[in-house]
């Protein structure tokens, strides 16, 4: 069968709708894994790309390597050393 341009663009349409559902699906799925840790895909997709390089980066870099903004990078950092913080105070038997 040969393919028409209209029904070449409902294709790359109906593929681009199935690829985006199936990326939110995917987000969603991650985000209720990571839950119970008190994490978001977000802030594990930091931890991750943090994780792959060999020296230290900067925010600045960091935000850069996940395409946010320096803003929102300070924000997830402030956000995951506090997590970090309240897990470590509830593990510690003194509290602090």
């Amino acid at each position: 069968m040969i393919e028409r341009p209209g029904n070449v663009a409902d294709l790359a349409e109906r593929f681009e709708n199935a690829l985006y559902n199936i990326a939110r699906g995917w987000r969603h799925a991650v985000d209720r894994r990571l839950k119970c840790m008190g994490m978001s895909a977000a802030g594990w997709m930091t931890i991750a790309a943090a994780s792959q390089v060999r020296s230290p980066l900067s925010q600045s870099e960091l935000a850069d390597m996940l395409s946010v903004s320096g803003a929102s990078m300070v924000q997830m950092i402030d956000r995951l050393v506090k997590a970090v913080l309240s897990y470590a105070s509830h593990r510690h038997p003194t509290g602090g």
